[in-house]
């Protein structure tokens, strides 16, 4: 497994475990339509989307852009970006990085 989807897979285990839920889940990627990397997270009833992120160079301006896509194609303006955290592996997933908006929080 590549490490995107490995990240993916590891973000959505521990979500699963702090949330005491089997809801929630990775995304089949999506194309143009999109609606971020995983899905069974909402906030006051509105879709909560996560766009997850492993990549060796951190760029923050896109990956915000392309979460507000994300976010349109799910019909919510509530999402976040969670970003591998350099040296934190598996046994550290809650040292992960979360990336929003000052509107979002």
């Amino acid at each position: 497994m590549k490490r995107g989807p490995l990240f993916e897979k590891m973000v959505v285990n521990y979500l699963c475990k702090a949330f005491d839920t089997n809801a929630i889940e990775r995304r089949v990627m999506g194309g143009k339509n999109d609606r971020g990397d995983v899905a069974g997270l909402y906030w006051r009833g509105k879709p909560f989307v996560l766009e997850i992120k492993n990549r060796g160079r951190v760029e923050l301006a896109a990956w915000m852009g392309e979460l507000a896509d994300e976010c349109g194609n799910a019909d919510t303006d509530m999402g976040a970006v969670v970003f591998h955290r350099k040296g934190k592996g598996a046994g550290s997933m809650g040292d992960q990085y979360v990336l929003m908006d000052l509107r979002t929080l």
